[in-house]
C-alpha cells in the first residue's frame, strides 16, 4: 500500500512538470517583435517607401535599404514595440528623431500590414504598409 502511495505521488509530479514545461511563455502569437525580427520588402504603402527593404533586428533598430539610380542607400533607424503598438523611429543623418510612426500590426503567413499614423510638419496622416518577409 505504501508503495502505491509512493508511485501515485511520483505520477502527479512528473504530470505537474510536464503541465508546466508544456505551457511556456514563449508561444506563438505572430504579433510580437520577435515576428518581426528579419527582412521584409514593403509592397503597398506610401510611394517613397514602396520597394524598400526594411531590416528588424532583435536590438530594436532596423535598416531601410532603397536605391537612388545606381546608388543603393541604407539607413538605420530604430523601433520600439510594447505588445500593441509598434513605434518606427525615423532618424536624420544626425541620429535624431526626424518622423516617428506609430501603429498596430497583423502578420498572416508572410504578409505583415501596419496600420499607422504620424504627424509632419503639422499635418495629421493615417497609412497602411504592406510587407512581405523575405
Amino acid at each position: 500500500m505504501k508503495a502505491l502511495r509512493l508511485l501515485g505521488i511520483a505520477l502527479v509530479a512528473v504530470a505537474l512538470c510536464a503541465g508546466f514545461t508544456a505551457c511556456s511563455d514563449d508561444d506563438d502569437d505572430n504579433s510580437g517583435s520577435s515576428s518581426l525580427v528579419g527582412k521584409w520588402t514593403v509592397t503597398v504603402g506610401d510611394d517613397d517607401f514602396v520597394g524598400d527593404c526594411f531590416t528588424f533586428y532583435e536590438d530594436g533598430t532596423f535598416t531601410d535599404t532603397w536605391y537612388y539610380g545606381d546608388e543603393t542607400i541604407v539607413d538605420r533607424h530604430k523601433y520600439t514595440y510594447d505588445g500593441t503598438t509598434l513605434k518606427l523611429i525615423f532618424l536624420d543623418e544626425d541620429g535624431d528623431v526626424d518622423l516617428t510612426y506609430t501603429g498596430t500590426f497583423s502578420i498572416s503567413g508572410k504578409t505583415l500590414t501596419y496600420y499607422y499614423h504620424y504627424v509632419d510638419e503639422g499635418s495629421y496622416d493615417e497609412e497602411i504598409m504592406v510587407l512581405e518577409k523575405q
